[in-house]
């Protein structure tokens, strides 16, 4: 499993009957099922969340071959309390403060998307 030990974002590969950005909101929930004290996210929260989103197609950023990854921002509500948890394919989910983090310890490119879309 390419990756395996290292931190990456919550991710997989679009299916052939749905959109970029439902992908991206499917993927989240099936791998870190975000929730507040009133329960998990729905789509339909999550969707309303985003706000922004970014192509990173550089040929050479994956060692698995040709990916273009689209990163998605998810703004989640003010006050909520945020909990994650580990599902599908992840190892585990946690919250980081980004800055104590180096960018060896991410998979592939990942510190690197997280610093283009939040500073």
């Amino acid at each position: 499993m390419p990756g395996r030990g290292r931190l990456a974002l919550p991710g997989g590969y679009v299916e052939h009957n749905e959109r970029i950005q439902d992908a991206a909101i499917r993927e989240l929930i099936e791998e870190a099922r975000p929730a507040n004290q009133r329960g998990p996210y729905s789509q339909k929260v999550l969707k309303d969340c985003i706000t922004g989103w970014h192509v990173f197609d550089d040929p050479n950023r994956s060692g698995r071959g040709r990916v273009i990854t689209t990163a998605y921002v998810f703004e989640l509500p003010d006050g909520d309390e945020v909990t994650v948890t580990a599902g599908d394919d992840a190892g585990a989910t946690a919250w980081y403060a980004i800055d104590s983090l180096a960018p060896a310890e991410f998979f592939e490119d990942h510190h690197h998307i997280i610093k283009e879309m939040t500073f």
